[in-house]
Formats: C-alpha cells, sequence, structure tokens
C-alpha cells in the first residue's frame, strides 16, 4: 500500500538575515541535507535521480514584502515549509529526523545564510489547510465523477515541452497527462477502466476544456536559473458522458494536492490544490 503525505513543517528564524525572494532551491538543497543526516545513500540516490523526485516542496510561507530581490528576516520571525512525500519510506526519513533531531537537541533547517529552529510538523487532516495523508488505493476507489474540476495554483507552474520551451498555460492535456504520469510512478496503480483513449492528449484538450481561469505570469529566480510561471485558479469542464473517465480524472484531481503540477515541483513550483466552485 503507497500512502502520500502532505507534512507542514512550522519554523521560527534563530537568527535575522535575508533570504532569495524565490528559494525553492534552498528548500530542496536543506531537505536533501536532512534525509542525508538519516539515510545518505537515500540523499545520494535522490540527488543523482533523473526522473521525478518522490517528493514536492513550498516555499517558504508567512513571510515579509521581499525588497529588491530579497526578503529579510527578523529573529523569530514564524513561518511555515510544506513537503509531500509519496510512500511510508519517504516519510519514515521524516519521522526518523524529527525524533532524532529532538534527541540530540532542537531540530533546525538552514535556507541560505538563515537558521530556522522547528516548532511541529502538521500531517493530520484537518490540521492545516495543506496537511493531510491518503491511502493511495483510498484515492483510486474514490466514486466521485464530477464534471467540473477547479484548482488554486498556489506557486507557480509551467510544463517543460523540451528544447527549452515552456507552457504556461494549463493545458488539460499537459496537466492531467503529466499528474496520470506521476501517478504511475509514485502509486504503480491502475486507475479506472477507461479504454485506449483515456490518455490521448488529442482527446484531453478537445473533451476536457478551460470553463473559467485568472491567471498571471511570474517569473521566479532559483538560484542561477531564471524560470517563468503562473499563478491563479482554473476551471475545466469535462464533456465526457462515461462516468468512469470522469471518475479517473477526478481521482487525479485529488492526487494533485500531493502530486504537484508541472517542472521543478521538488523546487517550490507547481503547488496546487483543488477548490470547490
Amino acid at each position: 500500500m503507497t500512502t502520500l503525505y502532505s507534512s507542514v513543517i512550522r519554523l521560527h528564524a534563530l537568527q535575522s538575515g535575508s533570504i532569495p525572494q524565490t528559494h525553492g532551491n534552498l528548500a530542496h538543497a536543506a531537505f536533501l541535507d536532512l534525509v542525508r543526516q538519516v539515510a545518505p545513500e537515500l540523499a545520494q540516490a535522490l540527488h543523482d535521480r533523473n526522473a521525478p523526485q518522490p517528493f514536492t516542496l513550498s516555499q517558504l510561507h508567512g513571510l515579509p514584502e521581499p525588497q529588491r530581490g530579497e526578503i529579510h528576516l527578523r529573529e523569530g520571525l514564524e513561518c511555515w515549509l510544506r513537503v509531500t512525500l509519496a510512500g511510508e519510506a519517504m516519510f519514515g526519513v521524516l519521522a526518523q529526523w524529527l525524533l532524532h533531531a529532538h534527541a540530540q537537541a532542537r531540530p533546525t533547517i538552514r535556507l541560505g545564510a538563515v537558521t530556522f529552529g522547528v516548532a511541529e510538523a502538521l500531517t493530520t487532516p484537518g490540521s492545516h489547510p495543506w496537511a493531510g495523508y491518503v491511502a493511495a488505493e483510498e484515492l483510486a476507489a474514490s466514486t466521485r465523477a464530477d464534471d467540473t474540476i477547479a484548482f488554486e495554483f498556489a506557486s507557480p507552474f509551467g510544463f517543460g515541452l523540451g528544447n527549452q520551451r515552456v507552457e504556461i498555460m494549463p493545458r488539460s492535456d499537459l496537466l492531467f497527462g503529466g499528474l496520470h504520469n506521476k501517478w504511475q510512478q509514485w502509486c504503480g496503480l491502475p486507475l479506472p477502466a477507461l479504454g485506449e483513449r483515456e490518455w490521448d492528449y488529442k482527446w484531453l484538450r478537445e473533451n476536457v476544456l478551460v470553463s473559467e481561469w485568472q491567471m498571471q505570469s511570474q517569473m521566479l529566480r532559483l538560484g542561477k536559473s531564471l524560470q517563468v510561471g503562473s499563478v491563479g485558479s482554473v476551471v475545466f469542464k469535462l464533456f465526457e458522458p462515461d462516468a468512469e473517465i470522469r471518475r479517473a480524472l477526478n481521482v487525479l484531481a485529488d492526487f494533485a494536492f500531493f502530486a504537484g503540477v508541472g517542472r521543478k515541483t521538488a523546487q517550490g513550483m507547481g503547488q496546487v490544490r483543488r477548490i470547490v466552485k
């Protein structure tokens, strides 16, 4: 059984300092260092992995407004970081790190020049709007077959098309096709039987259409790399009478909360959740 986890880690700055306005790459490095302290071989494998990572990370939330590309933090400032994890082994590393760190001293996470103390990690459903866990089998067994699916993109997303091309519009074929690929990689479970056309990108483009959207583009710098993406909300209308096909797309919509959308989800991009319209 594969369980999907979303943990919100509450932090406080242990000293004053500055971090870049976009710092998902620093969160990624901090997470790998966390894993390295508990499971060095796994940390190296994640670092060398040339495939979607079995985790996503957010940037820090609750920070003051940036000034000239920098965020200035005062000692004691409270904020939070979100990490999602695919499988008990990955979650076990986080739990083991928290227990080990608490046994030695209060756990800390360092992003760039600033060290943060860890107050708590929230994973129980209902403990935080961005926290929770669910078995992939439970998601796959869902009977929800809504013909309308709405998303909120809390951080910029973009779809890599190769040759340095990036699509920043919420295309249904790229969004649901990407979620289906990650579902197979993370969960390895069959979705409801949908027939040959289920992941035909042309079919998705013609039958899963944007009915509402409020999006804006946003540039962000991850280390030396300049990225472009979009944030906002979108509503998809499913023009499909077959309830089983709608059910599979609804499963993927719920899965997006844990998997993220698009590229660089391990560095803060593509944080998304389903919303009720």
